[in-house]
């Protein structure tokens, strides 16, 4: 019969524990055990729940611990070697057994407390896997190596330019570094791709790849799983017809053939040959980063003979490379910088761009946007644990309390301080445990939901699951949270007062309640911790509202949005693609709902669009300071789709061909900077770089700022050029756009005719993320949304620890008061009193709590910073509201136990004592 996982490494657990018994009764009995064993097993796991089964297991490993040790003794006493060693193992008493007879122990006492149990575990379960769930996602973005070979020695090189804080590498800097940095060896370079690859029975499909040098896989270190990769000889203009294919695509649209290598693919309208296959797991760090899975490389194909190195524009490579072996990360960042610095001083640049180069490790780069915040998220787990290990503690308090008399009559029949002190221990480690195990099992279910949920810039998302490193963490999390239950407890069974335990009988006394400050203080650090907490996400998600009240500049409600790549094969001069669009346009107009339509080079809210300087007529040009805004191409109708706010002049329209006065849409953070005070409509601009007779372009129109590169971002300043007439001002044809329609009714409706209208206007056109842009504008945020969530729930579950833990306390405390409660009551004292006593106690520990891990999130909120959008790490409403929250809270939490105070008759609790 085919054994279940668990059963399988149970059975492998219960065979090595074996090897206790000499080899004669292995020999013998081994066989006919470990089938006892299974079958055994088998039947707990069926019949019964998971405590059984663990306990099973225990006592099935503690009895071959004990016959392994009397088999042993009796084969010492048949050869008559070393008697004295026969007493040592036959002895009751020996630790092992000791231990055995403890741990039994501890397990029937959980047993007989069903209740006590149940609510401990499922605390501590909370707490360990919450942080199993976190450490998982950590570990697998964070600790895990890269998918390169010795993934630490890879470095990024960037450029900076005046306000910009991060750019990509022109092919003139590129070749600057690659030729001249000596702690780097065989610097990389590549630029991402989106191609149609067409051809064979199935319908064309759009994929995202890179065109790479030739150095990048040596630099990385990857094989392929067939063929080759390409080389110097393959990496020239007008031989660069060979491709790389990921093992996805090659499984799923050849079928896995390992014929296809040598052979010709389809791509763009061009034949290339397939040189090799890569691993499914490759992925370059931007990949990474983005979660984009890339299927196809083809060489760069840089012509190096023509490249003037004195032009420094087109900022579109990114770059990789190989620390030599005797480098180090200084020594790299010190080499970059001065090769920046020397061509600054060669005059490359001029002083006033502020240009600069430095170095990001490529573990950094890869996961930059991720890092701080998974940090947080693992810290604010940590003090959920922190929370749940104390509130256990206290229920461990209240049970040692109750247990004081046992644990008396305990050590005055012999039972030392050390085997009470283990006693007590060993109970919390056995909560810890099974509560580590249904920990696991919820971390399990929190990496599905996080696949279902599938957070957009959360990198590594398919790498996270439980694996070996979690399963080790959270074996050591339960360990840990084990002992910190049991050390108050322990240390009270350390310190028992006999006499005085013996004499309380055995419903103990009103002196017990005497006994509160440290069940006291754990409350108080319950809240604290709590408050921390809450803070951290109450200032998240002001910071995610926030984001969320931000003006896009857009509706994005009944807007349909996809992308359209024209391959330049087909569509290779200016006018096929234009008249393609246009047609595009035509079509979609007359589909049924559509009242709308156009098409931008940029969709909003993705992301950077580079920018591009130009000249204004009539200002003379300064070297450094020329004006510059993020370019844009759009076509009419664009605007009128995602309803922009026309501010002055008017839009693109039909009248705006190729052939006709060139004119140019500007925003309103460009016009304030350029033309601050005045109408910037009528005047006119030229994009430099352009062709040497490039028209100028006579600005008609201002709009409403874009948030282009998401909601938490600022709006740049941006220019929008018509798409009939980018390539009079550039030289350049723009064939990739991103489309957008809105229309009336159920957009999913709109996808069957979309497509349909694509193909027939070009049969080998696929279409690439058609999606709602409400979409678009949920996955702008999704990072922040992540974050604030994760912590809210964590706050969520926090609170409830806190407020379990004050009524859990003052229940308690009411309990052991009742006589003392009837003294006051026999005594004078109304109900309105007693109840003002128990929610007075209550509100007091509260209070400090409160003001505790409210100047502790004062010093650590500040750490966050970074993360927070428009939003103070010391926001007053925040640091005012929470406290309040909290009181409100401590006082539902403490109202309870004061109406069970109340109702307490002085004359039956006098006579109970």
């Amino acid at each position: 019969m085919k054994l279940h996982p668990t059963e399988r490494i149970l059975l492998r657990l219960y065979g090595l524990s074996l090897l206790l018994y000499p080899p004669s009764v292995r020999r013998r009995f081994g066989r006919d055990m470990r089938e006892l064993f299974a079958d055994l097993c088998r039947r707990e796991r069926s019949k019964t729940g998971l405590g059984r089964l663990v306990a099973f297991i225990i006592r099935s490993l503690a009895d071959v611990t004990r016959t392994a040790l009397r088999a042993h003794g009796e084969l010492m006493l048949r050869s008559g070697r070393k008697a004295w060693r026969l007493r040592h193992f036959s002895r009751r008493n020996s630790p092992v057994s000791n231990l055995m007879q403890d741990l039994r122990f501890a397990v029937r006492s959980l047993k007989r407390n069903p209740l006590f149990a149940l609510v401990a575990m499922a605390t501590l379960a909370l707490g360990i896997g919450a942080n199993s769930g976190i450490f998982s996602v950590v570990n697998a973005v964070l600790l895990k190596p890269l998918p390169y070979q010795d993934p630490d020695r890879l470095v990024t090189v960037w450029s900076r330019y005046r306000d910009t804080g991060k750019g990509q590498l022109s092919p003139s800097e590129y070749l600057d570094f690659r030729d001249e940095l000596r702690t780097v060896r065989g610097l990389a370079a590549w630029t991402p791709l989106t191609v149609a690859l067409s051809g064979g029975k199935t319908p064309p499909q759009r994929i995202v790849g890179a065109a790479a040098t030739a150095e990048l896989f040596p630099a990385l270190g990857v094989d392929p799983l067939l063929g080759r990769v390409f080389g110097q000889e393959e990496d020239q203009p007008g031989k660069d017809a060979v491709a790389l294919l990921g093992e996805t695509i090659w499984q799923t649209r050849f079928g896995g053939d390992p014929d296809l290598v040598g052979k010709l693919i389809e791509v763009n309208g061009i034949q290339l040959q397939v040189l090799g296959i890569l691993p499914g797991g490759f992925r370059l760090t931007d990949d990474i980063q983005l979660g984009r899975h890339p299927q196809i490389f083809v060489p760069l194909g840089l012509d190096e003979a023509s490249i003037d190195r004195k032009e420094r524009g087109w900022h579109y490579l990114n770059s990789i490379g190989r620390m030599a072996p005797d480098a180090t990360e200084d020594q790299v960042r010190a080499e970059v910088q001065s090769l920046a610095q020397r061509f600054n001083s060669d005059g490359l640049y001029p002083p006033e761009v502020g240009y600069g180069a430095f170095v990001i490790p490529a573990r950094d780069e890869a996961v930059a946007g991720a890092r701080q915040g998974l940090w947080l998220l693992l810290a604010a787990v940590g003090l959920l644990l922190l929370i749940a290990c104390v509130n256990v503690a206290n229920l461990m308090l209240a049970r040692a309390d109750a247990r004081r008399r046992e644990i008396a009559i305990r050590g005055a029949l012999g039972a030392g301080r050390m085997r009470l002190l283990r006693q007590v221990m060993l109970e919390s480690l056995v909560l810890s445990t099974i509560g580590g195990v249904a920990g696991l099992a919820l971390a399990h279910a929190f990496c599905a939901g996080l696949a279902a949920w599938h957070p957009v810039n959360l990198p590594r998302l398919a790498e996270i699951g439980l694996d070996i490193t979690v399963l080790a963490f959270t074996l050591a999390v339960s360990l840990l949270a084990g002992l910190l239950c049991g050390c108050a407890p322990a240390w009270q069974a350390w310190r028992p007062a006999l006499g005085q335990a013996l004499q309380e009988g055995p419903r103990g006394s009103s002196s017990g309640a005497g006994r509160q400050p440290v069940r006291g203080l754990s409350v108080v650090a319950q809240v604290a911790l709590s408050v921390v907490l809450v803070l951290g996400a109450g200032l998240m998600l002001r910071s995610l509202w926030s984001i969320l009240g931000v003006d896009p500049g857009i509706k994005t409600d009944q807007v349909l949005s996809w992308r359209l790549s024209l391959p330049r094969a087909r569509y290779d001069t200016p006018e096929k693609a234009i008249g393609f669009f246009d047609q595009l346009r035509e079509g979609l107009s007359g589909l049924p709902g559509v009242v709308g339509s156009g098409a931008v080079r940029g969709l909003p809210l993705t992301g950077s669009i580079g920018d591009w300087d130009f000249e204004i007529e009539g200002r003379p040009l300064v070297d450094g300071q020329e004006p510059q805004g993020d370019w844009q191409v759009a076509t009419p109708g664009y605007f009128e789709t995602m309803q922009v706010r026309l501010v002055k002049g008017r839009f693109f329209n039909e009248g705006d061909r190729a052939d006709s006065l060139q004119v140019a849409l500007v925003n309103q953070t460009l016009a304030r900077q350029y033309w601050p005070g005045e109408n910037p409509v009528g005047k006119r601009i030229k994009l430099m770089a352009g062709p040497e007779e490039a028209p100028w372009a006579t600005i008609v129109g201002v709009i409403g700022d874009i948030r282009q590169m998401g909601l938490g971002h600022p709006p740049r300043k941006e220019f929008y050029c018509p798409h009939s007439q980018f390539h009079r001002s550039t030289g350049i044809t723009v064939r990739s756009l991103g489309i957008v329609v809105r229309a009336e009714g159920d957009l999913e409706s709109l996808a069957g005719p979309i497509r349909q209208l694509v193909g027939k206007i070009d049969p080998a056109m696929p279409l690439a993320r058609l999606r709602p842009m409400n979409e678009v504008l949920s996955d702008s945020v999704s990072t922040s949304r992540f974050l604030a969530l994760m912590l809210a729930a964590f706050a969520a579950v926090a609170l409830a620890l806190a407020g379990v833990g004050i009524y859990g306390l003052l229940s308690y405390w009411v309990s052991r008061s009742s006589r003392e409660i009837g003294i006051r009551m026999a005594l004078g004292a109304d109900r309105r009193r007693v109840l003002r006593m128990v929610v007075g106690r209550g509100l007091a520990m509260a209070l400090l709590g409160v003001a505790a891990g409210t100047v502790a999130a004062l010093a650590l909120t500040r750490f966050i910073q970074g993360l927070l959008f428009q939003v103070a790490p010391h926001d007053p409403i925040t640091f005012i509201a929470i406290p309040i929250v909290m009181l409100a809270l401590s006082v539902m939490a403490s109202y309870l136990p004061s109406r069970r105070a109340t109702g307490v008759d002085p004359m039956t609790a006098l006579r109970a004592e």
